[in-house]
């Protein structure tokens, strides 16, 4: 609930303490879309997204969305009710599908609440289980890859 109500009131980027940032994070919000806020899609997109890396602009119409809603339903024994589902649940509502076929992935058009849903690679190019990868001191072709996209977590 604190980091959607800071960011509302000052804007600004929120980073869970366990990403690994590679590069600055303006190349993220200097991409070519027109919009100012971004959430990141957890894996393909259907099972939610991710509150772990998000930026909002102070008064962010999805972070006053955000507030409201939370305010509403919040629940302290649902795990990840004001947080993953939270930010889902809004999009949902708000939000354009824009779903192609032989896509095994949802994608989402938010430009009305001037909001990007990045794909999950934006933040985590290293899978969970690779976690390891940013420790090697070789540098094989993987992890100079890796390097190259800049955010991992």
């Amino acid at each position: 609930m604190l980091r959607q109500a800071l960011l509302f009131k000052h804007g600004g980027t929120y980073l869970d303490t366990d990403i690994v940032s590679l590069r600055s994070l303006s190349y993220i919000t200097e991409s070519s879309s027109s919009n100012k806020n971004f959430v990141v899609a957890l894996d393909d997109g259907h099972s939610g997204l991710n509150n772990a890396l998000l930026h909002f602009e102070q008064g962010s119409p999805f972070a006053t969305l955000c507030l409201d809603d939370m305010s509403r339903t919040f629940d302290g024994n649902k795990k990840g009710q004001q947080g993953p589902r939270l930010l889902l649940r809004i999009v949902e509502a708000n939000c354009h599908t824009l779903e192609e076929q032989g896509q095994h992935h949802r994608q989402w058009n938010c430009s009305e609440l001037g909001l990007d849903v990045l794909p999950s690679a934006t933040a985590y190019p290293i899978g969970v289980t690779q976690w390891t990868w940013i420790f090697e001191v070789t540098l094989t072709i993987r992890s100079i890859k890796i390097r190259d996209i800049g955010i991992m977590s």
